[in-house]
């Protein structure tokens, strides 16, 4: 007996979120990729004594995004809800609802005061500067 799919999308949701699940598995509890229903793309520059995330998160305002820095780790959290209007229902929805979270640490020391996020045009822009590192000379006694 065949079976088919109403939607064949269903079958790739399927397979994004086993393969989420078993990436988490390898990661472990260390840095958790990705929490919830979908995971925006983000990339990571970094200049001249700052640290660049920019994430794609059309759809979301200013009241939707939690931006937080702790030590190394940058952790960007929201969530999109569904657009329906009251007394609609969805006949096909294929933009992903739900919460999201992404932490990434970092391999540099960060500053928490003077974190900027923007968010304009779909994409949040967060600029975290590096913590300034002082190297200091010990001379060793004697004795």
């Amino acid at each position: 007996m065949m079976r088919y799919l109403s939607d064949p999308f269903d079958l790739l949701d399927s397979v994004r979120a086993q393969l989420y699940r078993l990436l988490d598995d390898f990661a472990g509890a260390v840095e958790p990729m990705w929490v919830g229903g979908w995971v925006p793309p983000t990339d990571i520059r970094v200049g001249d004594g700052e640290v660049v995330l920019e994430a794609e998160v059309p759809g979301l305002s200013r009241e939707d995004i939690e931006v937080k820095v702790a030590g190394q780790v940058v952790t960007i959290a929201g969530e999109r809800k569904a657009a329906a209007a009251e007394g609609e229902e969805f006949v096909r929805q294929e933009r992903p609802t739900g919460r999201f979270e992404r932490s990434f640490s970092l391999p540099w020391a960060l500053e928490a005061e003077g974190v900027q996020a923007k968010l304009e045009n779909g994409v949040l822009r967060v600029t975290v500067p590096r913590a300034k590192v002082t190297v200091v000379k010990v001379e060793a006694e004697e004795g």
